[in-house]
């Protein structure tokens, strides 16, 4: 799991948009730091977090976020994997609609594309989309 910026935050988007489960590994000083920041983005999947997989002392943790912090002691030790479910929430990429019209006109593709593809991504209809750009 990235530690910091830019690539922390993608991570966390694709892990709101994902439609499957993911798997990943973080230490045990940054497990709490990585809960913390999965709460204070929104993401409301469930978690199992595994610790010792495999090994004589293997500890499985399930729920949400809040509920695993109260779970878990900071003290933990190990390898620690986390499984992180599909989020409930359907939630879409947050992204500059203007720009990326712009830059899809520069490319030529046509309005209705860009309409359908952005509808894809975002939480705004075919048509909302289509009537903004058409007379582009």
């Amino acid at each position: 799991m990235p530690k910091a910026g830019k690539e922390k935050e993608e991570f966390v988007i694709k892990l709101l948009n994902s439609k499957m489960p993911s798997v990943c590994f973080t230490s045990p000083k940054r497990l709490f730091k990585d809960l913390d920041y999965f709460e204070k983005e929104g993401l409301d999947s469930e978690i199992v977090i595994c610790r010792e997989l495999t090994k004589k002392f293997e500890t499985i943790y399930r729920g949400t976020v809040s509920s695993l912090k109260n779970q878990i002691s900071e003290s933990l030790k190990g390898e620690i994997t986390i499984v992180i479910g599909p989020s409930k929430n359907d939630k879409k990429i947050d992204l500059d609609i203007d720009s990326a019209v712009n830059i899809l006109l520069d490319q030529k593709v046509p309005k209705r594309e860009i309409a359908k593809s952005l509808a894809f991504v975002t939480d705004a209809s075919v048509n909302e989309i289509y009537e903004k750009i058409k007379d582009l």
